[in-house]
């Protein structure tokens, strides 16, 4: 408990009260080393001070009430004089109390929103004592002091004025097969939209109201990354607004594998099978059907749109990557030539259309009967739980023993093995393929009944009857065609698909969203719940990205983003999530995981920029070969905002550009001009080119994340190639 000092002089007393904050912190008592009054009669006291302090001089009528604040001086390591300005008669007594104040607890004594040590640092524009100088703009840049205190600029140099509001947005579609896209939203009042990104910068004013409408001309087939930024009079642009438009009118890719133009058919009815994929769209809405003739009426029209419940309708799934496959069962055939026909399309009504005669004819002579194994269904790289049994007969059915027979597997890499070795033909171990799982080629001979038997392992890849396996024998007038299905196993890893080592303004969204992918090591995990967490930095994570579907989480506002989201896998194994970096700049850093999960979280780190308004934008980066060595010499052109700079690498491999703006641009390294590899020095033409799509903030120093890898090559070797 601290002591408190009175001390009397005349018709002056004081109290000495030491702190306001944290008392143990400041030591001794506050010690008073004079007081006196004035030749003007002006009351004067005389402390000790501390530079780590500020002190402030109270005055009243009654010993009991001495709140009105008079005087206010800084610390320092000696004497600190604090003066009544106001002179009072000397037959009245007043009473002055003397508070010292730490600086690590600062007050805002006359409660205009600025602490009293800055205003104390600003005398006498500021006075700590003036509720009045707030709304003051001395500097005439046209922002009060209250305005410059919180955001720490100098209220006695003109600075500029804080950039625009980020735009807001209307609900913008994620993809379309249009050229042009309208984008429409809200804005500050008096200056002008600018949309970066597509196939060229587009802008528009913002209207009095607040609303702005623009259109953008959108790059064909292919994912266009706009920034929407708002920018003044002066060229100052706010935090960018990044949107993320798939703009395609390319079809799918789509393949009829089975049957096969050559593979003459027996049977009444087949299953058609074949790859399917969308490297645009994706497999949102991705659907295949599957048609024969004459059977079931004429071929479709290319244009001809079935409902998903169709009967022509086949299973799709999703693959790896591009490599989808799909299946339609039973499909029926007449005897003679039939037209089969599939038609593929997207989500956005695409489509492609592939069309394939398939030959039906009648048995004759010895035969191939399946008996068990087809059509079935298991994990990827496992057993199938039936055998493969076929038998071969004479037309009249009677069984024929001792028949060659050749099992061999047409489709993945999956795996044979006897069911009875004492029928083996030829040794199987002696297959190149040959694993535990058995070979990929199986001799044998028919038993007494005229039958054999085989185990299959699927291969490594999940789909839809995309495990094939064909049986023919010497003699033998059809051949027998049976398919499988892959499904994945469940989810053991998670990676890293895209997001990590981005540099954003602080305070704004990330231009990529953070993906991950998880897997059973090959294979799409679908459903499986993703937990994005930050756990540095204090940034925000938002819905974002066309992968999987947000699970709503009670932390956070749903606008404002949250700490913690949890997103479901998509169809392709995907989640991601859109990212906020927090506002003080510095690196974020956001993990993933799931329940189970092998191995540590995916990282991704994301480093916040802050705007300074005293210096001017830069962009500095630095060439390697694939073996760190720096390389020299390579010419480095940035094309930013419209504007398009050059330099060249130094002997060091470093390069840098000033004044840069801010905005969305690309940056080009030319590795044909290098000339110096470590210092020394190489021929011209020893490496390539590469371009990068990057995003600057104003004011601030921008860097490429990583070092621009460029590989060896060898000029003695080139070719040149025409594209044929």
């Amino acid at each position: 408990m601290h002591r408190l000092s009175w001390i009397y002089g005349g018709p002056l007393l004081f109290l000495a009260l030491c702190g306001s904050g944290d008392f143990g912190a400041l030591g001794a008592d506050l010690i008073i080393r004079n007081i006196s009054i004035l030749p003007g009669g002006n009351a004067q006291v005389v402390v000790a001070g501390r530079a780590d302090s500020y002190y402030l001089l109270y005055r009243g009528e009654v010993v009991t009430d001495m709140r009105q604040p008079t005087a206010a001086e800084p610390g320092l390591a000696g004497d600190v004089t604090l003066t009544d300005p106001v002179v009072e008669p000397e037959a009245q007594a007043h009473f002055y109390r003397v508070e010292e104040v730490a600086l690590a607890a600062p007050r805002d004594t006359d409660g205009d929103g600025m602490d009293d040590p800055f205003e104390l640092g600003y005398r006498p524009v500021l006075n700590p004592l003036d509720p009045a100088d707030a709304a003051s703009d001395f500097d005439g840049d046209g922002r009060t002091h209250l305005q410059e205190y919180r955001d720490r600029t100098d209220p006695m140099i003109a600075n500029s004025p804080p950039p625009p509001a980020t735009p807001g947005l209307a609900a913008v579609p994620d993809s379309t097969q249009g050229t042009f896209l309208t984008l429409s939203g809200n804005g500050p009042t008096n200056t002008y939209i600018r949309i970066e990104g597509g196939a060229a910068v587009a802008t528009n004013s913002v209207s009095p109201d607040g609303t702005f409408q623009v259109n953008v001309p959108l790059s064909p087939n292919r994912l266009n990354r706009l920034l929407v930024s708002a920018l003044n009079g002066k060229g100052e642009v706010s935090i960018g607004r990044p949107v993320e438009v798939l703009q395609d009118s390319q079809p799918p890719t789509l393949f009829l594998d089975f049957p096969g133009s050559a593979d003459a058919i027996t049977t009444s009815n087949v299953m058609v099978a074949g790859r399917v994929g969308d490297s645009l769209s994706g497999y949102r809405g991705l659907q295949v059907w599957v048609h024969s003739a004459p059977s079931e009426g004429s071929p479709p029209l290319a244009t001809a749109r079935f409902p998903e419940d169709s009967p022509w309708a086949a299973t799709v799934d999703v693959g790896i990557g591009p490599n989808g496959t799909y299946e339609r069962g039973d499909v029926p055939l007449t005897l003679g030539t039939n037209v089969v026909t599939a038609i593929a399309t997207d989500a956005l009504g695409n489509r492609t259309l592939r069309r394939l005669e398939v030959v039906r004819r009648a048995l004759e002579g010895p035969r191939l009967v399946a008996l068990s194994g087809d059509r079935q269904i298991t994990n990827a790289v496992r057993r199938l739980d039936q055998p493969i049994r076929v038998r071969v007969t004479q037309p009249s059915g009677t069984p024929i023993p001792d028949a060659p027979l050749l099992f061999e597997v047409t489709r993945s890499d999956g795996r044979l093995l006897p069911v009875q070795t004492n029928q083996l033909a030829a040794d199987w171990t002696r297959e190149p393929n040959a694993n535990t799982h058995g070979a990929m080629r199986l001799q044998l001979r028919t038993d007494a009944n005229g039958e054999a038997e085989v185990w299959w392992t699927l291969g490594s890849e999940a789909g839809c009857a995309n495990n094939r396996v064909c049986v023919t024998g010497t003699g033998i007038s059809n051949k027998v065609f049976l398919c499988a299905s892959a499904q994945p196993h469940p989810a053991r890893q998670l990676n890293l698909g895209s997001g990590n080592n981005q540099r954003v303004e602080a305070g704004g969204i990330t231009p990529e969203p953070l993906r991950v992918w998880a897997s059973d090591g090959l294979n799409p995990a679908v459903g499986i719940p993703i937990t994005f967490r930050v756990v540095q930095g204090g940034g925000r994570i938002i819905p974002g990205g066309r992968d999987g579907s947000l699970i709503p989480v009670a932390v956070g506002n749903a606008d404002a983003g949250a700490p913690e989201r949890v997103v479901v896998t998509g169809v392709t194994g995907h989640a991601s999530v859109g990212f906020i970096a927090g506002p003080e700049g510095g690196p974020n850093r956001v993990e993933a995981s799931f329940p189970g999960q092998f191995g540590l979280p995916v990282t991704f780190v994301i480093e916040g920029l802050i705007r300074r308004a005293d210096q001017a934008g830069s962009f500095a980066g630095l060439v390697l070969d694939n073996t760190k060595c720096p390389i020299g010499g390579a010419v480095v052109r940035l094309q930013v905002a419209n504007v398009d700079m050059s330099t060249t690498s130094d002997s060091q491999g470093r390069f840098r550009f000033e004044n840069v703006q801010g905005g969305m641009g690309h940056l080009y390294v030319n590795g044909a001009t290098a000339n110096q590899l470590l210092g020394k020095a190489i021929p011209t033409n020893s490496f390539p080119a590469l371009t990068y799509s990057i995003t600057t903030v104003a004011n601030a120093e921008n860097a490429l994340p990583t070092p621009v890898l460029l590989p060896r090559l060898n000029p003695a070797n080139a070719r040149v190639y025409n594209g044929t």
